[in-house]
């Protein structure tokens, strides 16, 4: 088996990570997890690893609770844990994401469909703060989003194995919607080739009845609000396609193919200026000055590394 030196690199700080403590380095503010993970307390699942690492990559000894090293290394103690820590940073303690944003082709009867205007106009936006993206675009036929994300993901996966994928995604509805949950239901509609769902009108015979997303809905609605978007929390993604691409999403972050997935309905007729104010809230929400809105120094992606389920 070939062994890479990046592997070897991985391998390496991972055991310096589990077995020299003493290398921890004061620089950075206390954090605030709650201890519930090794038997010494230390909340390794809760914290966010990239702001426990300082501008050298070097982990910072007062982001630990009461400064005890014993804390993290007991929440580390072996060597699978280390690795998954250690997977998760880049050597400057940088994560390294491709954030993928997804809008529909044209719905049936639907002449003028917006989303594929505003997946462009954030991709645009993340480009120019330096944050690597990707469109897609999802025809509006069943089956399709299963088949097209799962495409995607594998892409990305082959190229860039180290990636964390983002994926955000849009549909046209009636308004600037945040869809909290997917349901497995698929209802009697016409995709654009004219064709019905497959018995059992459903996403995935398989699959739970219902998938709530990973991410903290109230905080994401609440800050985007603050920041001027007429938005909402919505439990009913509509049992179309949009449905189904929500589903997928939230079925592939629950199993980690993805690192967090979110979906957005927006209005059929934005102004410019409420597109702008919408995916430039999404970038700060998620990314920049206003991504710790419950002030526990970890944003709303960070904060779900690894993903909280009980956080909606």
């Amino acid at each position: 088996m070939l062994v890479t030196k990046k592997f070897v690199l991985i391998l390496f700080c991972a055991v310096w990570y589990c077995f020299t403590p003493t290398q921890l380095n004061a620089q950075t503010s206390p954090g605030t997890g709650q201890n519930n993970f090794g038997s010494n307390g230390f909340d390794f699942q809760n914290y966010d690893i990239y702001s426990m690492l300082n501008v050298n990559g070097q982990f910072a000894l007062s982001q630990i609770p009461n400064n005890d090293p014993t804390l993290f290394t007991d929440g580390i103690s072996n060597l699978g844990d280390a690795l998954l820590l250690v997977s998760r940073t880049t050597t400057n303690g940088v994560r390294d994401v491709i954030v993928v944003v997804s809008g529909f082709g044209p719905f049936p009867g639907v002449p003028n469909n917006q989303s594929p205007v505003v997946a462009q106009e954030l991709a645009d936006l993340l480009e120019q703060e330096g944050i690597e993206s990707q469109v897609v675009i999802i025809d509006v036929l069943w089956g399709e989003p299963d088949d097209r994300i799962d495409q995607v993901i594998t892409d990305i996966a082959c190229e860039h194995p180290d990636q964390q994928i983002v994926w955000i995604a849009f549909g046209q509805g009636g308004g600037f919607t945040l869809e909290l949950e997917g349901d497995n239901n698929q209802g009697p509609f016409p995709d654009s080739g004219g064709n019905l769902p497959n018995p059992p009108n459903q996403n995935d015979p398989n699959g739970p009845p219902v998938v709530v997303g990973n991410f903290n809905g109230v905080e994401i609605v609440e800050v985007l609000d603050g920041l001027g978007v007429e938005i909402s929390g919505s439990n009913d993604a509509g049992e179309y396609i949009c449905d189904s691409t929500c589903y997928k999403l939230y079925r592939c972050d629950a199993e980690g193919s993805i690192d967090l997935g979110i979906f957005f309905h927006v209005p059929e007729s934005p102004t410019p200026g409420e597109v702008s104010v919408f995916t430039s809230g999404i970038i700060d929400v998620l990314f920049g000055p206003h991504s710790d809105p419950d002030g526990d120094g970890r944003d709303n992606i960070e904060d779900s590394f690894p993903f909280d389920p009980n956080m909606n």
